[in-house]
């Protein structure tokens, strides 16, 4: 487990479905996997999938959330346009 250098959140890197290393929210975070939700889920084998949180025992499956969406200094992160 890591900790995000901006913020001290603990979070944790996968590998996403391309390859990329993807910063996440350390929690697992129960989804129903729904096209038209409007929440985005990191599977633990790196998928990323649209979907909505649940918390009602309604769940499809378990993921992350991304660290970007959460972090309060995530601007920092961003690459200046050239």
């Amino acid at each position: 487990m890591a900790t995000c250098k901006k913020c001290g959140a603990s979070i944790i890197w996968i590998k996403t479905m391309k390859g990329k290393s993807m910063p996440c929210d350390s929690v697992l975070i129960a989804y129903k996997a729904d096209r038209a939700g409007k929440d985005t889920i990191v599977t633990p084998n790196g998928e990323t999938i649209r979907c909505r949180l649940t918390f009602d025992g309604d769940a499809t499956g378990v993921g992350y959330i991304s660290h970007w969406s959460t972090c309060p200094n995530a601007e920092d992160f961003r690459r200046a346009e050239k």
